[in-house]
């Protein structure tokens, strides 16, 4: 059985898609296509997998010598193999490790695309087999990009240098941001325990739901109880959400509890360097764990909400029938396991690495996962609008999108990242366009003060906001702002 696509990432994206164990298959480059042979179970190729072909676990040697013009091959679990990776065992032992080979290296998520389109022409058992290949695909890239981006920091806090001062001002201001929140939350969980405990006959397993049937709202007193505390559930929902755009700001830090980071908050700067190591090497050691139970399916990637809507944001899948079979069944696949605790965590940090530094359609993923995928769509709004140049001069709608139209490009993240700072969305919005009117395209030093001033904050809040938008050193806005939407 064979196929042939004019791009490398269209015929693995294929082979996952139509083969029902993902692969084998080897990959030729013929006359300029890439043709796609697929092993049958009678070969001797249907029962290759990455366990028996590599020589070293965590290490991308492989004993599989690729000739006569193939490119790759895509092993039974998954794996893509090049030619590059072939050596003998005692070389494999010797040689040190390469990242770039690593499975999760390349990233085949825009062959999905290129083969799929929008999805909607798949059945939901069809969509939902694809859509799994594919959340393991985009899990094993934000496995591999998030690595290197922990071993550099690994290698900054072992040597106790940051990459600017800037560096240290950003975590403290991250710290006291997050514990802050954290209070606030756990102030509404202990009200909505009490509003809980108001109940009377309203069976248990319904005070947990946000809206109750109204036959067990007998008397005034629960219809306010009730009204109290979808208010207050609305706020921890929100506070929440701002709780994830400021770990952006540095998720190394979603490691640790709230309690955790109290006494974090507290810690010399010396024991906070050499906490922040400890973790970045636990992270190290998560990520090979974790990719190696991906690899071999000991790892559900169903029952993790965020590469779900990490997967949907890459994918790009705006159909509103086939994003509810995605998160109907991840919601059936819930359960816990040691495998899952850890790859959660990890994946979660690996998601904010990742949102902060990668650029185009890898960081729009990882947006989605790290702030969820209303986050996400918000980000591809400012995109669209700014394609079509159909700026908005409308008055901002508390009840729309959280960016508006006319707050296109980097402006988008901007507006996320103030409002994890805790100011009212609407004041962000007006201090966002004064930013925008005065040039900060250009100069975006002195764009984030005219909208700071707009704000007419402390100088505390007003240092906050800078430290949100990046600017620590007078050389403008991180680049993070911008690069979700760049190559998109």
């Amino acid at each position: 059985m064979w196929t042939n696509t004019t791009a490398e990432e269209q015929a693995i994206a294929h082979i996952q898609s139509t083969w029902h164990n993902a692969g084998p298959a080897a990959i030729f480059l013929e006359n300029g296509r890439y043709v796609t042979y697929w092993a049958l179970d009678t070969d001797w190729l249907f029962n290759l997998s990455w366990e028996n072909i590599r020589w070293v676990k965590g290490k991308p040697w492989t004993a599989l010598e690729l000739q006569h013009g193939c490119t790759a091959i895509v092993t039974r679990d998954g794996v893509v193999v090049r030619a590059v990776q072939y050596t003998t065992e005692e070389e494999a032992v010797q040689r040190s490790s390469n990242q770039a080979l690593m499975p999760g290296a390349d990233n085949p998520i825009p062959g999905y695309r290129q083969i799929h389109g929008d999805f909607t022409s798949l059945g939901q058992g069809q969509f939902e087999r694809v859509f799994g290949y594919a959340m393991k695909d985009q899990a094993l890239v934000v496995l591999s990009r998030s690595q290197t981006e922990a071993a550099t920091m690994k290698e900054r806090y072992d040597a106790c240098m940051p990459a600017s001062a800037g560096e240290w001002e950003r975590m403290t201001s991250t710290v006291d941001r997050l514990v802050a929140l954290d209070e606030q939350i756990a102030v509404i969980h202990s009200e909505l325990a009490r509003l809980d405990m108001g109940h009377g006959n309203v069976p248990p397993g319904l005070i947990g739901m946000r809206y109750m049937p109204y036959v067990y709202i007998s008397s005034p007193e629960q219809q306010q109880r009730l009204a109290r505390r979808q208010q207050r559930q609305h706020q921890l929902e929100a506070l929440e959400q701002s709780r994830r755009v400021v770990l952006l700001q540095y998720p190394i830090l979603g490691r640790m509890e709230a309690r955790e980071l109290r006494a974090f908050q507290a810690l010399p700067m010396a024991d906070k360097i050499d906490r922040i190591g400890g973790e970045l090497g636990q992270i190290l050691l998560d990520i090979e764990t974790t990719r190696e139970n991906i690899i071999d399916g000991t790892l559900e990637l169903w029952t993790l909400p965020h590469m779900v809507d990490a997967t949907l944001a890459a994918l790009r899948i705006e159909d509103e029938e086939r994003r509810r079979w995605a998160h109907e069944k991840s919601a059936s696949e819930q359960r816990w396991d040691m495998a899952i605790s850890i790859g959660s965590a990890v994946l979660a940090v690996g998601l904010g690495l990742v949102a902060t530094f990668a650029t185009g359609g890898l960081a729009l993923a990882a947006a989605g996962g790290a702030l969820g995928l209303g986050a996400a769509d918000a980000i591809v709004q400012t995109r669209d609008y700014f394609a079509n140049d159909a700026a908005s001069g409308s008055d901002v709608d508390p009840n729309e999108a959280i960016v508006p139209d006319d707050l296109v490009g980097h402006w988008g993240w901007l507006v996320v990242a103030w409002m994890g700072v805790g100011l009212d969305a609407i004041d962000v919005i007006r201090a966002v366009r004064a930013v925008k009117a005065a040039g900060g395209a250009t100069d975006m030093a002195t764009g984030i003060s005219r909208g700071i001033d707009e704000l007419g904050v402390s100088d505390d809040m007003a240092q906050q906001l800078r430290l949100a938008a990046g600017q620590t050193d007078g050389r403008g806005t991180r680049q993070w702002v911008s690069r979700c939407l760049s190559s998109l």
